[in-house]
């Protein structure tokens, strides 16, 4: 019979290393940039640097993605069939929310990253935004770690309403101890021929 103690010592091992195997292991996802959001951010890029580490300002279309880390450019192509489907649209950042750990701006109309989502889920029906750690998606750019600076809630709501276009998707993979690097992009909708 294997004593408790010892039981318990040895799950909370296999734990840490599991966690510590994960964190040196590739990761990818899939971000729709926001450049106009990129002066909203100008905090988070300064307190939160070291975990963005070469992401710009976006609003995330799924992460973690392992085939990115897997396969590189070779997600590129069905990637690239997905974004030609959708039209490149405009939408706003209108609002100001926060979750545990962050907080982030709300665009509208959601309907667009919803859909985006969703045909990325039908061709790679493996992955689920945030591991599956939550029961819903809602379409957010992140701009600031939590707690956030002082004031900067009432800062980010003075600022909006921000005009912003939807053009391009781009599949980034971040390496251990390296940061995050762009694999490639791919632009919504269809070329004029």
């Amino acid at each position: 019979m294997i004593d408790r103690r010892i039981w318990r010592a040895a799950t909370t091992a296999s734990s840490s290393l599991r966690e510590h195997l994960r964190r040196r292991r590739p990761e990818g996802c899939i971000i729709l940039p926001v450049p106009a959001a990129a002066s909203l951010a100008a905090a988070r890029l300064i307190e939160d640097s070291r975990q963005a580490g070469g992401l710009p300002t976006h609003l995330t279309i799924l992460y973690p993605f392992r085939a990115a880390a897997v396969q590189g450019g070779g997600v590129l192509d069905p990637l690239g069939d997905l974004a030609r489907e959708v039209e490149p649209f405009p939408y706003r950042l209108v609002g100001v929310g926060t979750f545990d750990d962050v907080v982030y701006l709300r665009p509208e109309p959601e309907r667009p990253f919803r859909a985006l989502v969703d045909g990325v889920l039908a061709r790679w029906p493996d992955e689920q935004p945030y591991g599956g750690r939550f029961d819903r998606f809602i379409p957010h750019v992140t701009v600031a770690g939590r707690p956030e600076p002082p004031g900067f809630v009432p800062q980010l709501e003075a600022a909006l309403s921000v005009d912003c276009w939807a053009e391009e998707l781009s599949v980034m993979v971040r390496e251990p101890r390296a940061g995050w690097r762009l694999v490639g992009r791919t632009r919504l909708g269809r070329s004029p021929a």
